[in-house]
C-alpha cells in the first residue's frame, strides 16, 4: 500500500504518493480563508476553460470576451492592468478602484455572462 504524504504548493496543498507523483484527483484550495475580496487590492486571477479545451485561438471570441471584461470591469470597479489568453486558459491581473470593489462578484458576473452567452451560440460549456 502506498503511503499518502502532504505537501505545500502555493495557498493549497496536493496528495502525493512514495513516488512523489502528484494526484490529479485533488483540487488546491484557491481562495484564502478570512479574507472577503473586497477593496482596493490587486489580484492575479486564473480561469480554465471547460475541460481545458483549447479555445481561444477564436479572435472574434477573445476580441468578445475583452468586451465583456470591459463592460464587467467598470461596473464592478476594477482597473484590469493586463490580460492574456492562452489557448485554453486567462490570466488577469486585477485591481479593485475602491472599497465597494468586489473580485468574487466581478469574477462570478463575468463567468455566468460569457458562460452563458458561449453556450447559447455554440452549445457547449466554457
Amino acid at each position: 500500500m502506498n503511503e499518502i504524504k502532504y505537501s505545500s504548493v502555493g495557498q493549497g496543498f496536493s496528495l502525493a504518493d512514495m513516488n512523489n507523483k502528484v494526484s490529479n484527483r485533488y483540487k488546491k484550495r484557491i481562495r484564502l480563508k478570512n479574507f472577503n475580496y473586497k477593496g482596493i487590492y490587486r489580484y492575479f486571477i486564473t480561469l480554465c476553460t471547460f475541460q481545458k479545451r483549447k479555445i481561444f485561438n477564436d479572435n472574434s471570441l477573445v476580441t468578445w470576451l475583452i468586451d465583456v471584461l470591459r463592460e464587467k470591469s467598470k461596473l464592478f470597479r476594477f482597473k484590469v492592468w493586463a490580460y492574456c489568453f492562452m489557448p485554453n486558459h486567462l490570466h488577469l491581473l486585477l485591481e479593485g478602484e475602491d472599497y465597494s470593489s468586489d473580485m468574487k462578484k466581478f469574477i462570478s458576473s463575468f463567468k455566468q455572462h460569457t458562460g452563458y452567452y458561449y453556450k447559447k451560440k455554440m452549445g457547449g460549456r466554457f
